[in-house]
């Protein structure tokens, strides 16, 4: 909430043309402080994991309209914000009443002097992006293609393939283009759409198994694709994509086109159908 606030400030006529290098933001929770660099909460809800994605969103529209955004540890002692938030007598309020309006003296120190606390609960791997580094966690997507201006998945695989018969002729290379591109495609989306999974399969050890991991046995195969090892794996009629089809992320552009493509390859013949054709192409 406080985000959007600053967000609808900076916005506003009243701000006017004041120069902005850079915004600080202090919090006296580690544990909030270490989900917030990090990106994630492994052991928490969705609830906790959609409010770190909206303040992810909000970090981005700041950092885009306004200046880099940065975090800093304040101890709950020294927090103004607590003044207003927590039980908080008269008596104190007209003690720290200085505090509250011009806030904590350190801060016009340099930031290297300013409170850092034990820091024991952040992870060393988020700890130095502290106060020095701006914190840019927005995820960008790094395809070049818009796969949105593309209305059906044989002009999208089309256009990508002759891509890669240039990348192919260029490097003296002689990969089926085709291949080369649905498999590309694939990668772009999995890569957008479960980063968590695939970075718990790139290194298991980092923290606890995401749930669609276990449900569904991913793994990622030597092109780097996600895949689901099914259940009839000691089958030795049907080839390997079938055993192990490629996972596809619910409501992409991506998933809706082969969906169409597949219901139009099927003759239009209903449900069914359809879904024979996407298993069998290893969907």
């Amino acid at each position: 909430l406080a985000l959007q606030c600053l967000i609808t400030f900076f916005e506003s006529p009243l701000f006017g043309s004041a120069k902005v290098n850079s915004i600080v933001l202090f919090v006296d929770s580690q544990v909030a402080l270490s989900w917030i660099l990090s990106g994630n909460a492994p052991r928490k809800n969705v609830f906790v994991n959609n409010r770190l994605k909206e303040i992810s969103e909000y970090l981005c529209k700041l950092r885009n309209i306004v200046a880099p955004v940065s975090f800093s540890y304040v101890p709950s002692s020294q927090n103004v914000a607590d003044l207003v938030t927590k039980p908080c007598s008269a008596e104190r309020f007209e003690t720290d009443f200085e505090l509250w309006m011009y806030g904590p003296s350190w801060l016009k120190l340099p930031s290297t002097e300013w409170p850092k606390g034990q820091l024991g609960c952040i992870p060393l791997s988020v700890r130095d992006s502290l106060v020095s580094a701006a914190v840019e966690p927005c995820i960008t997507n790094s395809c070049p293609l818009d796969v949105k201006k593309f209305s059906s998945f044989s002009k999208l695989i089309s256009f990508t393939s002759y891509v890669f018969k240039f990348i192919n002729k260029c490097r003296k290379r002689e990969d089926d283009p085709m291949d080369s591109a649905v498999g590309y495609l694939v990668k772009q989306m999995q890569e957008s759409e479960f980063a968590r999974e695939l970075a718990y399969l790139k290194d298991p050890s980092s923290e606890e198994a995401p749930p669609l991991v276990t449900k569904l046995c991913l793994f990622i195969d030597e092109k780097g694709i996600l895949r689901s090892r099914g259940r009839i794996g000691n089958n030795v009629e049907l080839k390997y994509h079938v055993v192990n089809p490629v996972l596809m992320a619910k409501g992409h552009h991506v998933t809706k086109l082969v969906i169409n493509y597949a219901h139009c390859k099927s003759m239009h013949m209903g449900l069914e159908a359809t879904l024979n054709f996407l298993r069998m192409h290893g969907y």
